[in-house]
């Protein structure tokens, strides 16, 4: 009758752990939220990207940020209001950061 116990016991054991791993994967497939694909364009031809035009900062921009109006200044990133947060000095087109990369 022990055995018989100990046996039903250890199912049930098995059986909760066996649920509980299920649930743990379960969790974490579900917090790897899947990417789900974009709506595919069934053209044969490929569209031309569009070509990348670098923002220069303006003379008045220059001015108000007390830079030298001589500097070339791309403007990296603006904050809700318009007004430049980060810019780049560029001495030469290399230096140019395409920001559609």
């Amino acid at each position: 009758m022990k055995k018989n116990i100990k046996k039903i016991l250890l199912l049930i054991f098995v059986l909760v752990l066996i649920f509980l791993a299920y649930l743990l994967v379960n969790i974490s497939l579900k917090e790897k939220k899947v990417n789900t694909p974009a709506d595919v364009n069934n053209q044969d031809s490929a569209q031309p990207a569009a070509e990348f035009v670098p923002e220069m900062m303006t003379e008045s921009e220059k001015v108000e940020m007390k830079l030298g109006p001589q500097l070339n200044l791309q403007v990296i990133s603006r904050d809700a209001d318009g007004k430049v947060e980060a810019y780049k000095i560029i001495r030469s087109e290399s230096d140019i950061i395409n920001l559609n990369q």
